[in-house]
């Protein structure tokens, strides 16, 4: 009984003397969160939608800019056209109007140069037909009646000397087709040539004017003549060519 009463009074003393306290823990004893926004992504994406909007206005500003000078430099060559269109206009009715008012100047004019480039052509095709190399003066300017007394086989014969002897590769002297299709294109050339001056010459000699020209009647017939002679010429090498063709494709 003495040892439960002292107890008892042992641990009224120890509560009164030592009250029991909730001690609070300190604040950093409790775990903390912290919250960080950041904004990094969000400037990085302003100033892409900056850049991109600087972009797309310095393009429409270059764009304008050009289309500007497109549109300013087609309309100076418009200005251009106008002023020269203008200027050809102007100087087409003074013509006109000085023709009018000086019809016998325009005539003589007229007349001079006509008869100028009618000369000109005709010395220009006289040069190539009178050439000693021409064909038209092969086989020593012998006629066509004097050919066709040839036998054909020795004319060919001829014929294929001179034209591997006046065409050779510059490369290449034993190509025989360089030297065939020069030649083909040289009489066909002189061919043209000699047609053209005969239809001038029978032209102008319709017209009464071979003296005008100093042109005696012989010349007109002398041409006839080469001509024939190089339409017989430019037979006897095609017929030539289709033979050779056959023997070709037969061997």
């Amino acid at each position: 009984m003495k040892k439960q009463s002292i107890y008892v009074l042992f641990l009224c003393h120890f509560y009164v003397l030592h009250p029991q306290q909730n001690p609070e823990k300190p604040a950093d004893a409790y775990p903390s969160v912290h919250i960080t926004i950041d904004n990094r992504s969000e400037a990085r994406s302003g100033q892409r939608n900056q850049f991109n909007q600087e972009s797309t206005h310095s393009s429409a500003l270059s764009t304008n800019v050009s289309v500007s000078g497109v549109d300013s430099s087609l309309e100076r060559l418009s200005e251009l056209y106008g002023h020269y269109q203008t200027k050809f206009k102007n100087s087409t009715i003074n013509f006109l109007g000085w023709m009018s008012k000086n019809k016998i100047k325009s005539l003589s004019l007229f007349l001079t140069s006509l008869y100028g480039f009618v000369s000109y052509q005709i010395y220009s095709r006289n040069q190539i037909i009178n050439d000693c190399g021409a064909w038209s003066n092969w086989y020593n300017g012998k006629s066509l009646e004097a050919l066709f007394d040839i036998p054909q086989n020795k004319l060919e014969a001829e014929l294929l000397f001179m034209i591997q002897n006046r065409y050779v590769h510059p490369t290449n002297p034993t190509d025989f087709i360089y030297s065939i299709v020069q030649s083909s294109s040289s009489i066909n050339t002189e061919i043209s040539v000699l047609q053209d001056q005969v239809n001038l010459y029978e032209w102008i000699a319709k017209c009464k004017l071979l003296e005008l020209f100093f042109i005696e009647e012989s010349s007109v017939k002398q041409l006839q003549e080469k001509h024939k002679k190089l339409l017989f010429m430019k037979h006897i090498f095609m017929s030539w060519c289709a033979n050779y063709k056959i023997e070709q494709n037969n061997s």
